[in-house]
């Protein structure tokens, strides 16, 4: 009876072990699947989330290469009109009340009439036109600050229209020239500044930090128009024959100077090229990392 326990015992012993061998087998099993599966869905996760990345870098180049086409045009188009001959201004514009089109910005025009000094208003701080003698700054020190002096200009058809006659530093405004009689200008049309929220023009004092073309014409009471004086050289005044003297103020930009752009279109290659090479090295990193 004894040795028919003994039997029966180890005989429930040994189930017993088979049974627990046999469930730790499938936990490990079903242990191992869960692991699978955690893993896979893991590496579409994290598949799906760097090629949107890439997709947005990629996406960012060529934006920039659209923004270098546009940006060759945009010069091509401005060599073109300041390469131009100057047209009579109301030959361009009939109806000057209607203000410029952005179209028709940088166009060379000529205009002629008599300077309204009591009106005259200082514009900035801008910085010296190219060439512009600096003073007693030391060398590479960068170029003087004073103002851009725009003045309306009373036209013998009775419409009146604003210049903006040059620069001056700002400890010489003083000695600004202010012709008398019959002017002719020759310049470009210019378009006003886009609004800052960081500069306060002051229209009672005659200053303004970003030209507000609306309210200084009507102020004015010119049109919305304005000429910027502009000349093949640096020695000009007012816009004026280059037989003036030459130390005069304002002194009005060259043409040149007004090819230079805020972004060149070079540097948006450059800007392409970054974009480029984080969309490749982002698409190695995707491959190598989650897809096996």
């Amino acid at each position: 009876m004894s040795f028919l326990t003994m039997l029966r015992g180890a005989r429930r012993s040994v189930l017993s072990r088979h049974v627990l061998t046999e469930r730790r087998l499938s936990s490990a099993s079903v242990a191992s699947s869960s692991a699978s599966a955690e893993s896979t869905t893991l590496r579409r996760l994290g598949a799906a989330l760097f090629s949107g990345l890439c997709g947005t870098t990629a996406c960012l180049c060529g934006w920039q290469v659209k923004r270098y086409g546009d940006k060759v045009q945009m010069v091509e188009d401005r060599k073109t009109a300041l390469q131009a001959a100057p047209r009579p201004l109301r030959e361009v514009y009939p109806e000057l009340s209607a203000g410029i089109s952005a179209g028709d910005e940088y166009t060379r025009v000529s205009v002629e009439g008599t300077f309204d000094h009591a009106r005259q208003v200082l514009l900035g701080p801008r910085s010296a036109p190219p060439g512009s003698d600096k003073g007693n700054s030391p060398a590479g020190a960068p170029a003087q600050s004073g103002w851009d002096v725009v003045t309306p200009l009373a036209c013998a058809d009775g419409s009146r229209v604003l210049v903006n006659r040059g620069w001056v530093p700002r400890d010489a405004t003083a000695a600004i020239d202010q012709p008398t009689g019959q002017q002719r200008i020759e310049g470009v049309l210019k378009q006003g500044d886009r609004e800052n929220k960081y500069g306060h023009n002051d229209p009672a004092a005659g200053r303004y930090v970003w030209l507000d073309l609306a309210s200084l014409a009507r102020s004015s009471g010119s049109s919305p128009i304005l000429v910027m004086a502009a000349a093949e050289g640096s020695d000009a005044s007012d816009g004026r024959a280059a037989s003036s003297v030459h130390r005069t103020w304002p002194r009005v930009r060259p043409l040149s100077s007004l090819m230079s752009f805020y972004v060149e279109p070079h540097t948006h290659i450059v800007y392409a090229a970054t974009w480029a090479s984080l969309t490749v090295a982002g698409a190695v990193i995707t491959v190598k990392r989650f897809v096996r």
